[in-house]
């Protein structure tokens, strides 16, 4: 009995030894590499489009801020392509390896060397928690701590070769993969509206087109809905953008709004879904979604319902 006990006990230490040596391997230790450490630049277009770092206001990478990227490696053994994930996070494949901004370099650990032949292919997304890679796409959820709130930048630098390019930082430069549509409402006809509900889809898959900018294959059964409210006397959060500008800011995944709904300050509701259900919003393009009213309905809640949309892109 002891001595089962005891080739028990050993086999779980291999056992142990063996997971650990899995969580730490990357398929780095089996491509020969050189001793060039790799290393990144990384620019976005906040400057062409601002206000769009998790809609705060910001138009530059900070101290702090990080991204994830994953690493693709291709060559060419006997003739025959093959292709191998080559930058990942250690102990979660689907994850691209984080990368922080300390105010002038992007730095991560472990580090990463540069393969002495072959090809790599980067991608990057902004925040690093946004964007799954599963087979042979990529994926991305909308977070639920703040939907429809959170923009998505998506960056590649790709086919750079190992055997030239390695003693320079790789350069990726990030777009915006969501459309971000501002919802303008028009006080002289809307009225004096205290809430907004709009509605779009939370996840969906994506490839990405030789400009940058994904191509999306949207879920379509995962609604999501994000309302805003003027103010906060049900204890609820106030939204700064709607009591200060009558207006709503959202980041959707392309291509559409399935739902948009007001309500005034008597509790009245105001439906402007079927009116913008034909309207498309691409990705990485900025919108200003312009809602007024015409005709009033008489004796019922619901106000609308000759209502003019005007969407204009930047």
């Amino acid at each position: 009995m002891k001595r089962n006990i005891y080739s028990y006990s050993k086999l779980w230490m291999i056992f142990f030894v063996l997971m650990g040596a899995a969580c730490t391997n990357q398929v780095e230790d089996v491509i020969p590499v050189s001793g060039q450490p790799i290393e990144f630049s990384v620019q976005s277009d906040w400057k062409e489009i601002p206000n769009t770092r998790l809609n705060d206001g910001k138009t530059q990478f900070k101290d702090s801020d990080s991204i994830q990227i994953f690493g693709f490696h291709t060559s060419f053994p006997g003739g025959v392509k093959k292709v191998q994930k080559f930058m990942y996070c250690v102990g979660d494949t689907a994850r691209g390896q984080k990368v922080g901004f300390d105010g002038k370099d992007w730095n991560y650990s472990p580090k990463r060397f540069w393969p002495k032949e072959g090809t790599l292919d980067f991608y990057a997304s902004y925040p690093d928690f946004s964007v799954l890679n599963e087979k042979d796409k990529m994926t991305y959820v909308q977070p639920d701590f703040n939907p429809l709130g959170v923009d998505l930048l998506w960056g590649l630098a790709t086919n750079r070769d190992c055997a030239t390019v390695r003693k320079k930082p790789v350069q990726i430069w990030m777009v915006h993969a969501l459309a971000k549509v501002r919802i303008i409402l028009d006080k002289s006809s809307l009225g004096k509206i205290g809430t907004v509900k709009v509605s779009g889809y939370k996840a969906g898959s994506f490839k990405t087109a030789t400009d940058g900018v994904p191509v999306w294959k949207i879920d379509e059964k995962t609604p999501i809905d994000a309302t805003f409210h003027k103010f906060g006397d049900k204890g609820d959060k106030v939204d700064e953008e709607l009591l200060n500008e009558n207006s709503v800011t959202v980041f959707i995944l392309p291509e559409k709004i399935t739902g948009l709904w007001m309500w005034d300050y008597d509790g009245k509701l105001i439906d402007a879904s079927e009116k913008i259900k034909d309207l498309e919003f691409k990705a990485g393009k900025v919108y200003n979604l312009t809602i007024s009213k015409g005709v009033r309905k008489k004796n019922t809640n619901s106000r609308s319902i000759a209502m003019s949309v005007r969407c204009v892109s930047e």
